[in-house]
């Protein structure tokens, strides 16, 4: 949260004197009216969000993965979430591994307690041996 604060703070130019969650509350208020359009605001965002990793990151996932796209998935008991899904066309490591297990112990059951333990997020990831693609 601190780093997250500091991204912003450095984004507007100054900071709040409201602490934890609050904090980031009062700054993002005050990012949100910052800026005349929605899009000037998104682009705000998404630039304090870039400025949490280290640059080499997005590129490297691309690099590493292969071709992405956002899809919908069924989610919960039948119901469909739409943009819910990523849709790794042509995993390259995948591909290039040529194996199940290393498929399975070196990316899709640690990736996904990643996600889970560490970052808080739950993910299921399912690959497709046939054609190497991942959803």
């Amino acid at each position: 949260m601190a780093l997250f604060r500091r991204k912003m703070v450095s984004a507007l130019g100054s900071d709040t004197s409201l602490s934890g969650y609050d904090a980031i509350i009062d700054l993002t208020r005050r990012l949100n009216s910052k800026f005349r359009t929605a899009a000037e605001t998104q682009e705000a965002t998404r630039a304090i969000l870039n400025a949490l990793f280290p640059s080499w990151l997005p590129g490297a996932f691309k690099w590493l993965m292969g071709p992405c796209k956002v899809n919908d998935v069924e989610i919960d008991g039948g119901a469909v979430g739409k943009g819910h899904g990523v849709l790794v066309e042509r995993c390259r490591y995948l591909e290039q591994a040529g194996c199940a297990s290393v498929c399975i112990n070196s990316c899709k059951v640690p990736t996904q307690a990643f996600f889970a333990k560490d970052m808080g997020l739950p993910l299921t990831m399912t690959p497709n041996y046939d054609d190497f693609s991942c959803q």
